[in-house]
């Protein structure tokens, strides 16, 4: 039930920042996973450990 629910929580994570998880599954070759989530620009003025 735990990995349900963790499935669950990352998908809706991802799905509110805008992004996608697509599946594909072949039988005795795996399961691949796709998470696609857009690039936008940072919003700091200087970079980080500066």
């Amino acid at each position: 039930m735990a990995k349900v629910l963790g499935c669950i929580w990352f998908k809706l994570q991802v799905e509110s920042l805008g992004g996608t998880i697509n599946l594909t599954s072949e039988v005795n070759n795996g399961t691949k996973f796709t998470i696609e989530l857009e690039a936008k620009e940072s919003t700091f003025k200087t970079p980080i450990g500066t």
